[in-house]
């Protein structure tokens, strides 16, 4: 077998674990706004992640996720039923100023797997206890936003992103 050849088999076979730059050549992409307000923003649609300074407004990057950053996120999704969930996880009482909690997180997922999209809302406000007949799936949600959370985490673009300031 001749170099060339030899040289172009494993540029194929190194190039299909990697993932396009560009969201339109992906199977799997996901924008999810979490925290308070839904100010942070994970797009893989654009390629950005927005972190919430408080005080001092927001910094949007660049961010391209990994071959196995979109294989963990889409395993997780899969793994907890979230394409089952509802689109939107209320409690099961209303939000009364007694039970609600200030200031609360609000999450907000819109995913694409293939030509499928599933959103998905939930606003923390009240104590977990009373989502009832959601709180499995509000159990799960929980551990999908810890989980992709910690993933970002890692991310030395996002460690280099300066501290939010107040609280």
């Amino acid at each position: 077998m001749n170099r060339s050849l030899i040289v172009a088999i494993a540029f194929v076979l190194l190039s299909c674990d990697e993932v396009s730059d560009n969201p339109r050549d992906r199977h799997f992409n996901i924008l999810f706004r979490y925290g308070v307000g839904a100010r942070n923003e994970l797009n893989s649609f654009e390629n950005t992640y927005t972190k919430d300074l408080i005080l001092d407004g927001t910094v949007k990057i660049r961010l391209v996720l990994s071959t196995d950053d979109f294989y963990a996120i889409e395993g997780k999704l899969q793994s907890t039923g979230f394409f089952s969930f509802p689109d939107t996880l209320r409690p099961a009482v209303s939000d009364t100023p007694w039970y609600a909690i200030h200031p609360h997180s609000t999450y907000f997922f819109r995913v694409q797997t293939g030509a499928n999209i599933k959103t998905l809302y939930c606003a923390d406000s009240v104590y977990p206890e009373f989502f009832a007949y959601y709180r499995i799936r509000y159990e799960k949600l929980q551990e999908i936003v810890r989980f992709i959370h910690d993933r970002l985490s890692m991310k030395p673009e996002i460690q280099r992103l300066p501290p939010a300031k107040g609280s």
